[in-house]
Parts: structure tokens; sequence; C-alpha cells
């Protein structure tokens, strides 16, 4: 029988996905729904986030924004599939 993964290698798992479909859309190049920097700002934010899990240095909760969220649903064109795993991804980060 094999172990569970963690809560936090879960939110790591998914983090690691959101880092790989941002790549593979900034790949894109022109086609890409998000502008180039918008892809980047995302990648170093949701990679900040992994990284103080693995390092288990998360900030407090109560320093621990959805500022992910806020500028998935203010700057992102509707109708992006990923918003809604990044979303999903800064809830669970927030919730550790």
């Amino acid at each position: 029988m094999s172990a569970q993964p963690s809560k936090s290698q879960r939110v790591i798992e998914l983090g690691e996905t959101l880092l790989s479909n941002l790549r593979e859309m900034e790949g894109v190049g022109l086609a890409a729904p998000l502008s180039s920097s918008q892809i980047q700002n995302m990648q170093r934010m949701i990679q900040e986030r992994v990284d103080s899990i693995t390092r288990a240095q998360l900030p407090p909760r109560n320093m621990r924004f959805n500022y992910l969220t806020r500028e998935t649903i203010d700057s992102w064109p509707l109708g992006i599939p990923l918003a809604t795993l990044v979303c999903e991804f800064e809830e669970r980060y927030n919730n550790l």
C-alpha cells in the first residue's frame, strides 16, 4: 500500500503543474492569451510559494495574501482554464 502525498506535497505538485503549463504558454509566444511579462510574473510568484513550502518557511497565515487570485481575476482574459488552477493553488497554499 503506497502512502498518500502530504497536503504540502500536493500543493507543490499543483504548483509544478502550473509552472509547466505557464512555460508551455510562454513558448506559444504571440498566440498566448497572456503577455510574456504576465506569464513570467506569475511563474515567479508561484515558484516563490513552492520554494517556501519546500524550505518549510511559509509566512504566517495572516501574511499570506490572495495576490495570485486577484492578479488572475483582474488582468487575465476570461475563459483561461489555467486561471482556476492558479486560484486553487493559492487557496491550498494559504491553508497550509
